[in-house]
């Protein structure tokens, strides 16, 4: 039971996470490539910590890497507390992107086809993701 509540966890930190393809320099395009990492998660600096009962996940690192052709891999770092047991551990998810403009959208492939939208600006990237706001920054 304990495993499965931290299973569930960590498919919510997927959620956390990712984008996917063209990446370009032209007037109407943003340069998307390269790693980002997450500041913010729903307005509050990392760590972020989320509670359900005697259930608690604090979200500690995020590093989004958003490749050249076309691929993303987004690895979330956590550290899951059950009924007072802490176990820290992390999930990757892998997708694909496209952009047109400042808009990403990304594709997960991790978890069964979700696919959201961000927007870059400079070096800042602001995903929206099931009702939730992350914000990146760029390396």
């Amino acid at each position: 039971m304990h495993f499965l509540r931290v299973a569930g966890f960590a498919c919510l930190a997927l959620l956390i996470g990712a984008c996917g393809g063209s990446d370009s320099t032209s007037p109407n395009q943003v340069t998307v490539t390269g790693t980002w990492t997450m500041q913010t998660f729903n307005g509050t600096k990392l760590p972020y910590t989320i509670s359900s009962g005697d259930t608690t996940l604090t979200i500690t690192d995020d590093v989004l890497a958003i490749q050249s052709n076309g691929s993303y891999s987004d690895m979330t770092s956590f550290t899951a507390t059950i009924a007072g047991n802490a176990q820290s551990a992390s999930s990757t998810e892998v997708g694909t992107w496209t952009a047109s403009g400042g808009t990403v959208t990304f594709d997960d492939q991790t978890d069964g086809g979700v696919t959201y939208q961000g927007s870059v600006t400079g070096n800042t990237l602001t995903e929206m993701v099931n009702g939730t706001t992350q914000v990146y920054q760029r390396e």
